[in-house]
């Protein structure tokens, strides 16, 4: 939600309806993904399918957001009551009567044109709910830009389009509001966001924090390493939400075991935010480009999984030489669960990857079949388990819950149909792809900065769905024109979106982190950003090396493989200082530097001259260590005499 703004909390009749929504909306999507409607001969056509979910989450959403910061929490004004009523009759109108908007052609009548333009309007109001006025402004200048296409000049003018039109084609057209935007949320992200809530509801959270616990507890830097290694385990599909889930528990444990507050805090927001990135269950947007793309999302996991991997490696790997360099030690035995024990206690919440995983990758099923058979596997084994058992209860909460996970989202990916629609009516796309191959005067690298840039600026006022949305219609065509295959140009777009989350001046999970740690969310910010080295590199290596992908020759695959995981524990030797169980000069750390790029570069062969390169600046950096400090390679296999803790002995 915007910053500020907070949940109401009704009771009585009033609350009672919220629940009756909430409950009632998930319901009916489950109802009509499973086609129970036409196995008892009701038809529902899909836009009405999604107009009708669109109406019941932005009721909802005006029934529990406020409109600003002010106001008690627990009244109900008379305007968002009238905007709820609004928005189930808007939005309910397409779901009863698209047989007749059908017969008509989608010219609006006077009555559609009046419930279209209220409609638009209520998504407006929505989305500037959710994430504020930037989220409102943008959507707002592509809303009347088809309208005033052609009073503009240069690539933006266009032949101007009336509001009977417009109205036509956003309210109307399954190009519209109701099109492809809102089909990968109700057809796809609902369900993983329903099997997320059953995990969280029956106590897998806690199980995946133990076993991280149970696993890393004893090693240096321990805190850290359960942070990144649990956030990883227990994605719910918001970064945010990690940050919020797991980070009362990890972050204070950090702060007690040595880390300051702010790279405490980073390092919780940067493990939360690779879990959009890390197959098999990734974040809304991945699925969204699977849509765009036709790709199927089996095979965006499998090209995300190595990226995905090295950017987790990347910020274990800066936890653990970070606690070196602060002579930090493991946790006390005593103080951690117990591996067996944990295992004996929460193994069956594992059990329901193996459906998603074998119906994913290997029978190649829909995300929604592999999505419906964990969640039915998850019930099953819970009932025979004495805690976290599925009852009635739990069962209607994790219901609500999902549909109250949705209210963030609504309006701004309802918002982001209006943005497809526009580009797509006007064809501002397909020209604003040629001025940008103009501009970067059919340069690669010099396209890659220049898209990069209009990413991160993008993603400072929408949320990475929204982002890649306007960017893969707007800005992917160029990359594809110059020769980048579609999987690599959508991936890139989808890398540099994610950098929202980690950068300042906005990054969300920083600031969520932040005010759990109790630092300052710039500071944070600036950390995140070193943490998360690997996300602003592996987009610009998998352009030019596709065997990041895992694609191509296996032996390629595997050296480049190889190569990227000594590239990451270079490069993080570089940027916390310590390499070979010593602290490292800054010089050294210029080499090992030179040296880490050069092998990400060069990768599984793709570029020897790189991969030489690689190899000698690492030797002269290990080398010094024996000329400069008398510190060979060997002896760091025993600390020396009155070492600090932390070091080897530390680990």
């Amino acid at each position: 939600m915007a910053e500020g703004h907070s949940r109401r909390e009704l009771t009585g009749p009033l609350g009672w309806a919220v629940r009756a929504i909430a409950f009632g909306t998930i319901l009916f999507t489950v109802l009509y993904q499973l086609s129970l409607f036409q196995m008892v001969g009701i038809f529902i056509y899909p836009v009405g399918y999604r107009a009708m979910v669109c109406g019941l989450l932005l009721a909802l959403s005006f029934l529990l957001v406020p409109a600003g910061k002010k106001g008690r929490s627990d009244v109900l004004p008379w305007y968002d009551a009238l905007f709820a009523v609004l928005s189930l009759i808007t939005c309910g109108y397409p779901f009863l009567f698209y047989e007749e908007i059908l017969n008509h052609a989608g010219i609006a009548t006077p009555l559609e044109q009046v419930l279209g333009i209220i409609c638009i309007l209520l998504i407006l109001e929505a989305a500037r709910r959710a994430m504020g006025y930037i989220v409102l402004v943008v959507i707002g200048m592509f809303l009347v830009y088809p309208s005033l296409s052609k009073y503009l000049p240069g690539i933006l003018h266009g032949r101007g389009y009336s509001l009977g039109r417009l109205i036509g084609h956003l309210y109307m057209y399954e190009d519209g509001v109701f099109g492809a935007i809102l089909k990968v949320i109700m057809t796809i992200v609902i369900p993983f966001i329903l099997f997320g809530q059953f995990l969280e509801k029956l106590g897998a959270g806690t199980f995946f924090v133990d076993l991280a616990y149970s696993l890393m507890g004893k090693f240096r830097g321990g805190p850290a390493k359960i942070a990144v290694v649990a956030t990883c385990l227990f994605h719910t599909g918001s970064a945010t939400g990690n940050v919020a889930t797991t980070g009362v528990i990890t972050i204070p444990l950090m702060k007690k075991v040595g880390y300051k507050a702010h790279f405490a805090a980073a390092i919780e927001a940067v493990a939360a935010s690779g879990g959009a990135l890390c197959p098999p269950l990734m974040g809304a947007t991945a699925f969204i480009m699977s849509e765009f793309t036709q790709i199927a999302y089996s095979d965006i996991c499998i090209a995300a999984a190595l990226p995905g991997f090295l950017y987790y490696l990347a910020c274990f790997f800066q936890v653990d030489l970070n606690a070196a360099t602060s002579g930090m030690r493991g946790l006390p035995k005593e103080e951690l669960p117990s591996l067996k024990k944990t295992l004996a206690k929460g193994w069956h919440y594992l059990l329901p990857a193996i459906p998603l995983i074998y119906l994913l990758f290997i029978l190649r099923y829909e995300p929604v079949t592999a999505a419906y058979a964990s969640i039915v596997v998850l019930m099953v084994v819970t009932l025979f388990q004495k805690e976290g058992r599925l009852t009635f209860k739990k069962f209607m909460d994790v219901f609500e819950s999902t549909s109250k996970h949705l209210l963030s989202q609504i309006g701004v990916m309802a918002g982001a149909g209006i943005i497809v629609a526009a580009v797509g009516l006007t064809g501002l796309g397909v020209r604003l792809s040629q001025m940008l191959v103009t501009v970067s005067g059919g340069d690669l690298l010099t396209l890659l900065v220049v898209t990069a840039g209009m990413n991160l600026i993008m993603c400072m006022g929408l949320p990475p769905p929204a982002a890649y949305i306007l960017l893969a219609v707007m800005v992917a065509p160029a990359l594809v024109k110059m020769g980048i295959p579609v999987l690599a140009a959508h991936m890139f777009i989808f890398y540099t979106c994610m950098w929202a989350h980690i950068t300042p001046a906005v990054g969300p999970t920083t600031f969520v982190a932040a005010s759990i740690a109790g630092a300052n969310p710039y500071k944070v910010g600036w950390s995140t950003m070193r943490l998360g080295m690997v996300a602003y590199m592996v987009p610009f290596i998998f352009v030019y090396n596709r065997a990041l992908f895992l694609e191509g020759h296996w032996a390629v695959v595997v050296l480049t493989v190889m190569f990227s995981a000594l590239a990451t524990y270079v490069l993080a030797a570089a940027i916390e200082g310590w390499f070979l169980a010593r602290p490292a000069n800054a010089w050294q750390r210029a080499i090992l530097l030179v040296g880490g790029l050069a092998f990400f570069y060069g990768g599984g062969g793709y570029s020897v001259v790189a991969n030489i390169i690689g190899f000698v600046a690492m030797g002269i950096a290990v080398l010094s260590f024996g000329f400069f400090s008398g510190a060979w390679p060997w002896h760091a296999l025993k600390p020396e005499p009155g070492a600090q803790p932390g070091g080897v002995a530390g680990h």
